[in-house]
């Protein structure tokens, strides 16, 4: 890793502690605002203004310091980040990798950061758990780049035959002995349909069964690129969407691809999947090397490891010595990789056994398996 990229994945890692940081300070004083809203203390700070002098001190005293963090911690992360960013625009890997694939002038450069910067406030509560900082941003830009778009119009007219869809119980529609029964649909009398979620709002577009059916595929997919790849669910919507042109935030989103668009996501994952089979990526054979391995990159998915899931991907946001550190459930988690432990690898295999008899086993991907995804163009 050079020390450019070091350099921004520290910064996109603190811009993204610093937009969580905000949105959790802004929904402070709301929650401030509501105590107010629903007690008399307003009341009493206007009063007795005397006797209630140390009530409205706190509470300025607090949004003077929210104001003051924002001024001095966000304006300089934020500034850092455009640097880095500025930066690593110069480093081929990182024009590579986010599909950057013209010399940007400082004005283009500016209107980037500054287009990916407003889109990681707006999912400052959507943040995936896995993904750090540096991810959300390279994916962003290619989303900001490969511009997705995507209509959340419900159809009025069935596309298929130009009838008028209703919303209709799912019992009714597909049958009293199918596996899911519970809500509605968005249905036409000819089949086409479009699920509808707990709130009643139209999901995706209309579809016939077998549209629907190649949507499941389509999701299945990218439930895969998980374990074949090392890749979040995050990260598989936004390669559907650099394919696709569609936008896609979360799986659900598949109910928004045309036939077109599956068959597209198909045909790329298929050579994807074989070229991943066949190519040789290199892995780590001692400590040192897997040091080096997640600091380039490279990932761990937890197989039978202590208070992780099966199937949870590990990704650095800092690498120490005997550690690495990630994002785990909103917040940072330590995970200890001593010398003194015995360690044994295996091509993507890795074990480690401890004096107890305890083993750990985790599957290893490296970077170059999730570039593999972007090699070829998104139409041929």
């Amino acid at each position: 890793m050079t020390d450019t990229e070091r350099d921004l994945r520290t910064a996109m890692n603190n811009l993204l502690c610093m937009i969580t940081l905000s949105g959790r300070m802004n929904q402070t004083l709301k929650e401030l605002e509501a105590l107010f809203a629903v007690s008399d203390f307003e009341k009493r700070i206007f009063e007795q203004p005397q006797q209630m002098r140390g009530y409205a001190e706190a509470k300025a005293m607090l949004c003077d310091a929210v104001e003051q963090i924002k001024a001095t911690y966000g304006k300089q992360i934020i500034s850092e980040a455009y640097e880095a960013f500025k930066n690593a625009l110069s480093e081929p890997a990182f024009c590579k990798e986010t599909a950057i694939d013209i010399v940007l002038e400082k004005t283009e450069a500016a209107k980037l950061f500054n287009d990916v910067f407003n889109r990681m406030v707006d999912m400052e509560n959507a943040f995936p758990d896995e993904a750090d900082g540096y991810l959300i941003f390279v994916e962003l830009v290619r989303e900001v780049r490969s511009q997705t778009t995507r209509s959340d119009t419900a159809a009025d007219i069935c596309p298929y035959c130009n009838g008028l869809p209703s919303k209709t119980a799912k019992a009714d529609f597909f049958g009293e002995n199918h596996d899911d029964n519970e809500g509605y649909v968005w249905a036409c009398e000819c089949g086409a349909y479009a699920y509808m979620n707990r709130e009643g709002n139209v999901i995706g577009t209309m579809a016939d069964r077998e549209l629907h059916y190649q949507r499941k595929i389509v999701k299945k997919i990218l439930f895969d690129l998980c374990g074949t790849a090392g890749m979040t669910i995050y990260e598989s919507c936004r390669w559907a969407a650099w394919i696709t042109g569609k936008s896609l935030n979360t799986v659900q989103d598949v109910e928004y691809l045309s036939m077109e668009d599956c068959d597209a996501v198909r045909s790329l994952y298929d050579g994807v999947k074989e070229r991943l089979k066949t190519k040789r990526f290199q892995y780590p054979h001692t400590h040192g090397e897997l040091i080096k391995f997640l600091e380039d990159g490279g990932r761990m998915m937890a197989q039978n490891a202590f208070g992780y899931r099966y199937g949870r991907l590990l990704i650095p946001i800092l690498t120490g010595s005997e550690a690495i550190r990630i994002r785990y459930q909103k917040g940072i988690q330590e995970v200890m990789l001593p010398k003194g432990l015995e360690y044994r690898f295996e091509s993507d295999q890795m074990m480690i056994l401890h004096p107890s008899g305890k083993r750990e086993k985790y599957k290893l991907f490296t970077k170059e398996q999730r570039l593999e995804l972007y090699q070829r163009e998104k139409k041929e």
